[in-house]
């Protein structure tokens, strides 16, 4: 049963990998998803998967934590001098019923509204990407910019719950036919790369600025 769901769906595998790899490392493509095929023939439960019409959700986040995940035995493997430029927040691809590359053009267009917004919205947005470029390493971050983890720890969070909010809005907006997704992924991987050049740079002085405003007051 498991392998004659393989064999059928074998083009939608495909197609649901690349849009985490986002035709990224086209070299490793096919080695990628017989590794993820592999890890999902091997699992203990791939029978029950498939009768619950699991497959295609567990599929999708074994490949997330293989292609992202630079302590996964893939990554390790194949990809030791890559530089990850997806976007990894939490739970953000397992709660809305999308397409990643759709949520992540999303998760862009909200950092971008952001860097325009209020001081705080500023701040959270530079955090965020420096979280995310330092390998989501506070301690490391506390190093780099010689601001206390533990103020980087709450700026973030409130960060995740305001762009988890946000995204919500934006996800009932398309739903609505009230907001159209650009797709141009070298475009979202332009303004991500530009976002990301900015914020290791400004997050200093923006701290000293919300510090003086009082942004830690209310958080």
């Amino acid at each position: 049963m498991v392998n004659e769901w393989i064999n059928q769906n074998y083009e939608n595998i495909k197609k649901w990998l690349y849009n985490v790899t986002k035709g990224e490392r086209p070299d490793l493509f096919e080695d990628f998803v017989q590794e993820v095929i592999l890890i999902f023939l091997e699992h203990p439960k791939a029978r029950d998967m498939v009768i619950q019409g699991d497959v295609r959700w567990f599929i999708v986040r074994v490949a997330l934590n293989q292609w992202r995940s630079s302590t996964s035995p893939f990554h390790k493997q194949y990809r030791p001098n890559h530089t990850e430029l997806l976007i990894d927040l939490p739970l953000i691809e397992e709660e809305y019923d999308y397409e990643i590359d759709i949520i992540e053009d999303l998760v862009i267009q909200i950092l971008d509204e952001m860097h325009m917004g209020t001081l705080e919205e500023y701040y959270q947005s530079l955090v965020v990407l420096i979280y995310l470029d330092l390998n989501k390493n506070f301690s490391l971050m506390e190093r780099k910019l010689g601001i206390p983890r533990t103020s980087l720890s709450r700026v973030y969070n409130e960060a995740i719950k305001n762009i988890k909010e946000t995204l919500s809005i934006k996800i009932e907006q398309i739903k609505n036919g009230n907001l159209r997704i650009n797709g141009d992924i070298n475009n979202v991987y332009s303004r991500w790369n530009l976002l990301r050049g900015r914020a290791m740079v400004k997050t200093g002085a923006v701290h000293a600025e919300a510090v003086k405003a009082g942004f830690f007051k209310s958080i």
